[in-house]
């Protein structure tokens, strides 16, 4: 009677580690090799958590995050001229989670989250809050898009921190390039 009690958590842990993980990391690797097509240079994958999660749903009120499916262990991040897009997958369907535009991101930080029993490098965006509502911040910890969970390492964190921080900058030129009062074109 022992034994048998014994297999059954050892079957269940042998099933998680060759069947699911595999499966896990291919649909990650399909689904951002997808949105690569669509975005060239303007994704990564990140650690999902429920901080991660609880952070995105503050930052965008009319996020999917239902969807959010907890048995993955990263979703991937793409980004453009409008701004910064969370995507999932569940059952081989990509669903748009959360949009955050760039007109609510104030700044970027670097910061550190916690990722289920470990504590990674994230970019924390900073989001502009409306008068009497509190800070908002959405901490992303970038992974490696490849089997198993690694953060990035120090030149990958560093471009990508520079790439999203142009991104940033571009959009605040924007912004105030177009509210230039008093300019007049001959």
């Amino acid at each position: 009677m022992g034994i048998g009690s014994l297999g059954t958590p050892v079957v269940a842990v042998f099933l998680t580690a060759v069947v699911q993980h595999p499966m896990m990391d291919r649909a990650l690797l399909r689904l951002q090799a997808s949105l690569e097509l669509e975005h060239p240079n303007a994704t990564f994958a990140i650690f999902k958590s429920a901080q991660v999660r609880s952070e995105i749903a503050s930052a965008d009120p009319t996020s999917a995050l239902t969807a959010w499916n907890d048995n993955t262990t990263r979703a991937v991040v793409t980004f453009d001229g409008e701004g910064i897009r969370v995507w999932d997958q569940s059952w081989g369907n990509r669903i748009n989670a959360a949009i955050i535009p760039w007109s609510r991101v104030e700044s970027l930080q670097p910061a550190i989250a916690r990722v289920r029993w470990r504590y990674i490098r994230g970019i924390d965006l900073r989001l502009i809050s409306q008068p009497g509502e509190p800070n908002v911040g959405v901490v992303l910890p970038p992974a490696r898009s490849q089997r198993r969970c690694r953060a990035l390492d120090d030149a990958q964190y560093g471009a990508l921190y520079a790439q999203l921080e142009e991104h940033v900058q571009n959009y605040k030129a924007q912004e105030v390039s177009a509210v230039v009062p008093g300019e007049r074109e001959c």
